[in-house]
């Protein structure tokens, strides 16, 4: 799967707005004989400030697993059935404005429609002392398939 992201630097006490940000997953390969499907997910900073390192994104999808590149600047996370969260690595360097980053994984199975995508995407930040921030919904744009 490819993930793109793209993030907001906060200031104290403030969240990056969702609509400083867009989130997109596209379906890159899909095979059936060999029993997987190549995922990207994109995140563009869409705002005035870099995307530091202090976030978190959970979704929602049928459940996969995902075989992650070595040194990715993100990971994605299994937190329970359908729930996931991805997070910067210490690979990860900030998303200057107007940037976008994309992160591809494979994922075991197939995507046979819709009900298989990526779902109910939201961003936690947390503050310049570690306090978690209010969550806030990013929209996610799912490319043709």
């Amino acid at each position: 799967m490819m993930l793109g992201i793209c993030l907001f630097g906060c200031g104290a006490g403030k969240q990056p707005p969702s609509s400083q940000l867009s989130l997109t997953w596209k379906l890159e390969k899909d095979s059936v004989e060999a029993r997987y499907f190549k995922n990207t997910f994109c995140l563009t900073n869409n705002g005035n400030k870099a995307l530091a390192d202090n976030w978190v994104i959970y979704f929602n999808q049928t459940p996969i697993y995902y075989q992650q590149p070595v040194n990715a600047p993100l990971e994605i996370e299994c937190i329970g059935s359908t729930y996931y969260k991805m997070y910067p690595t210490e690979h990860y360097q900030a998303l200057a404005p107007g940037e976008t980053l994309s992160f591809t994984i494979l994922s075991e199975g197939n995507v046979i429609n819709v009900s298989s995508v990526p779902e109910g995407a939201y961003i936690v930040a947390t503050d310049e002392k570690g306090k978690m921030l209010q969550p806030q919904n990013i929209p996610i744009e799912i490319g043709f398939f």
